[in-house]
Order: C-alpha cells, then sequence, then structure tokens
C-alpha cells in the first residue's frame, strides 16, 4: 500500500494505492498565510534543531564506536579462547594417542606375563610332582631310620602323610628330614630302647654309628643292628660285648679314651 499526502494547487491531495480520494478544500487567503507562517520555523527554531540533531548524531557516534569497541574486545577475546581450544584439543590429542601406544604396550607386556605365568604354572606342576616323589622316597626312609631318630622327626613325618597341607609344609618337613638325617648319619649317638631278640624283649644300650651300623649290651648279652626296609633289625651276638660295653663306656666318659675294634657289616 502507498500512502502520498501533498499539497497541490492549494489543495489537499490524498493517494493510497490505486485507489485515490481528492479531497477540495477551499481556503482563504488569511487562511493560507497563516498556515504557512505556522509551517515556517524561526532561525531560533532551525538552530535548535540542528543542534538537536547534531547531539543525536553525536550521540550515535559513540554508542557506535562503543559497540565497536566492545566488539573488538570479544572478537579478540573469542580468538584467544579459540587459539587455547586450539591448544587443549592438540593436547587432548596427543594424550589420546599416547593412551592409545601405552594399551598397545600394556596389551603385549600382558600378553608376556601370561606367557610367563604359564610357563610358571608348568614349571609350578613339575617341582610339586618332584616333590610328590621325593616325599614319597621320604617316607620310606623314615621307615629305615632308627629309633631316636624316628622320635624326633615325627612332626614332620605327619606333616608328610597329610595330603591336605599345601606343598609348601610338605617342602618344610622334607628339608627339616633331610637335614637331621644327615646330621644323625654324622654323628655317634647313644640310645637306650627296648626290642624283641629271639623272642624275649630286651633292655638294649645302644651306641649308633651313624646310619650304617649299631652295637648294642644288654645285661651280659650283646649284639649288632642293620638297618632295614621294615626297621632296623637286632642280631645277637655275644663275641662283640666286650668292645661293645668299652666303647659305650669311652662315649659316656666313664672310661678313658682308647681304640675300639668292632665289626662293620657291609651291605651291596
Amino acid at each position: 500500500m502507498t500512502l502520498y499526502l501533498g499539497k497541490k494547487y492549494g489543495k489537499t491531495c490524498c493517494v493510497i494505492g490505486s485507489w485515490a480520494t481528492l479531497l477540495l478544500t477551499s481556503a482563504s487567503p488569511a487562511q493560507e498565510k497563516e498556515q504557512e507562517k505556522v509551517a515556517k520555523p524561526t532561525a531560533q527554531q532551525s538552530t535548535n534543531m540542528a543542534r538537536g540533531l547534531l547531539e543525536e548524531w553525536v550521540k550515535m557516534e559513540r554508542t557506535l564506536s562503543a559497540e565497536k569497541h566492545e566488539w573488538s574486545v570479544q572478537k579478540q577475546h573469542l580468538s584467544d579462547m579459540k587459539s587455547l581450544y586450539q591448544v587443549e584439543l592438540g593436547l587432548l590429542n596427543d594424550e589420546i594417542a599416547a593412551a592409545g601406544d601405552a594399551h598397545k604396550k600394556d596389551q603385549v607386556e600382558m600378553g608376556e606375563l601370561e606367557k610367563e605365568l604359564a610357563l610358571a604354572k608348568d614349571e609350578r606342576e613339575a617341582v610339586v610332582g618332584m616333590l610328590k616323589s621325593y616325599v614319597a622316597e621320604s617316607k620310606k626312609l623314615y621307615a629305615r631310620l632308627p629309633e631316636p631318630l624316628r622320635g624326633e622327626l615325627a612332626r614332620e613325618y605327619e606333616t608328610l602323610t597329610d595330603d591336605k597341607l599345601d606343598p609348601s609344609a610338605d617342602v618344610l618337613a622334607l628339608t627339616a628330614l633331610l637335614k637331621a638325617t644327615v646330621k644323625f648319619n654324622d654323628s655317634v649317638v647313644y640310645s637306650e630302647e627296648l626290642h624283641t631278640i629271639d623272642g624275649t624283649q630286651k633292655q638294649l644300650r645302644i651306641l649308633y654309628m651313624g646310619l650304617g651300623a649299631a652295637y648294642y649290651i644288654s645285661g651280659k648279652s650283646a649284639g649288632r643292628g642293620i638297618p632295614g626296609n621294615q626297621g632296623w633289625q637286632w642280631i645277637a651276638d655275644d663275641s662283640v660285648f666286650s668292645e661293645v660295653s668299652r666303647a659305650i663306656n669311652i662315649f659316656k666318659k666313664s672310661a678313658r679314651p682308647d681304640l675300639v675294634t668292632l665289626p662293620v657289616e657291609v651291605q651291596k
């Protein structure tokens, strides 16, 4: 819609769109003069209007300048933030890449650890198998030990016969058994024991020469002891009474040190 208002030929004309309505009014010359007087501003009014327009223009320029400066500051701030975000993004990408490399490295190390664990498991099973065979042999050995040593190792033997215990307990018991056996084998040990010889139970005074041989006296009788798979066997032999009696007295420091000859039977 187009609106046009104007003054033509002393008449007021109003045109709206394509339709026009002409309003004709008749005015006197005095009225026309008064209208021209009202419409025409004075010099003071023109000056004030110009000053107002200038002030508005200056105010608008200041506003535009302030907004331009603020936008420049914000633009620089956004640029700085963008640069900072780009740096952070680069660091984050580097960290992600490093984490990926570390993950790959961890996977490789995990694979190596799994191989080592499997190898250690196989070695442990092999050691446990060997330990079981050693335990079985130690049980056989325990049956061949002399009575004093068997009494000393009774607790270790109970451990070896308990299959519910941890293998580490078997290792400790086996170690103690072997150490005590070696120590006994390198020693001369005196003991008093009850044994049945030729169907008669006797109190024997025994002198063990390690694990290889033993000699005893009982009253006026004497004899020898030899190790066997089911324990020690005691054989009467009165011919060794004198030497065995003297050896026991020397061992117990009831007689002066001297050389003693005792028979030894070597079994193949």
